[in-house]
């Protein structure tokens, strides 16, 4: 069953780290109506793709999602308006996050399509493993894609959405990435170049505490 209420509060926390404020009776009304289009739209593409096991995520799937988050934004915040190009394609400019240069743009389609193998192999074997373990391939799968950041824009809500999926995927309710965390989650792991930070980010906000 879905829980617009839980998908409402994922999709408007992953804003407001973004500085970008919705109001959450209205999200819910998007997420309850089958919103198509937006950053609604984007969750509950995903939440359907998740449901159906013998899906595996692929590349398009991605574009599809930040697609669908950035074409949205410029209504949002208008300093946020991007280029067509921009939107549901890779980069071809350069980007920082945490302070840190991100991968040459030339190295994003190669990096993406080893970073959606390593998923697709998770996606294929994860029953085989504790929740533990699969929590720590899912922190490992969003560190590596921010350390990419594949996008112009849109790589932190595209790369917690990709969370939201796998996490619908292995039949686990999607915890919250909460603004409040931003500084916990975000950039010190990101920062420091220590995928660890983010694994135990994970563990807490999964309940396993290790």
């Amino acid at each position: 069953m879905q829980n617009f209420d839980l998908f409402a509060r994922f999709l408007v926390e992953s804003n407001l780290i973004e500085n970008i404020e919705d109001n959450l009776d209205f999200v819910r009304e998007e997420l309850r109506c089958g919103a198509k289009d937006g950053h609604a739209g984007a969750i509950l593409y995903l939440e359907k793709l998740a449901q159906d096991k013998s899906h595996l995520l692929i590349e398009a799937d991605i574009k599809k999602v930040q697609g669908l988050i950035t074409k949205e934004q410029g209504e949002k915040r208008f300093d946020l308006i991007l280029k067509p190009k921009w939107i549901g394609n890779y980069r071809d400019i350069g980007v920082t996050v945490g302070g840190r240069t991100c991968p040459h743009y030339f190295q994003v389609p190669n990096l993406m399509k080893s970073l959606a193998l390593q998923i697709q192999e998770w996606q294929k074997c994860w029953k085989r493993f504790p929740e533990m373990l699969n929590f720590a391939n899912l922190a490992d799968f969003h560190y590596e894609f921010e350390m990419i950041h594949p996008f112009a824009d849109g790589n932190g809500r595209t790369g917690r959405a990709i969370v939201f999926y796998l996490m619908l995927y292995m039949d686990r309710e999607p915890f919250v990435f909460t603004n409040e965390d931003k500084y916990l989650y975000y950039f010190p792991p990101l920062q420091r170049q220590n995928k660890m930070l983010m694994r135990n980010y994970f563990y807490r906000k999964s309940g396993n505490l290790g």
